[in-house]
């Protein structure tokens, strides 16, 4: 993609169109140095980043950058990927309570509650 873009700055020179009037306007896809930015810690691919905890250090630059709607989805997956941790805990801590206790009654019981109190906790929280 950087290649593509390099090559079309040098084949063609957007202000010299616009003299011309072959181009009437111009709107850039992206701001290259606020991308970068973002790249630099929201949007890195690493291992590392890969299983980091989702944060909301970049909210504010991403809502500026792409805009509400857009960041918004970003941040409602963030934060419910941080709700989901309770009940991912919960469940791995099932398994093994049903795998090597043996009490799939009474551990089913609990899990059961627990998990619709926490979709009860989760809904409220959704609903603001």
């Amino acid at each position: 993609f950087r290649v593509l873009q390099s090559q079309f700055a040098i084949l063609f020179d957007v202000a010299q169109m616009q003299k011309l009037n072959v181009l009437e306007s111009f709107y850039p896809l992206h701001d290259r140095s606020k991308l970068r930015e973002l790249e630099v810690g929201w949007a890195r691919l690493s291992w590392g980043s890969v299983f980091q905890w989702p944060g909301s250090n970049y909210d504010e630059m991403l809502r500026m950058y792409f805009g509400g709607e857009v960041a918004f989805l970003f941040i409602w997956m963030n934060d419910y990927t941080r709700k989901l941790l309770m009940p991912a805990t919960l469940a791995v801590v099932y398994w093994i309570a049903v795998t090597f206790a043996h009490m799939p009654g009474v551990v089913s019981a609990a899990f059961a509650l627990i998990m619709c109190a926490w979709m009860a906790y989760f809904t409220a929280i959704f609903d603001r």
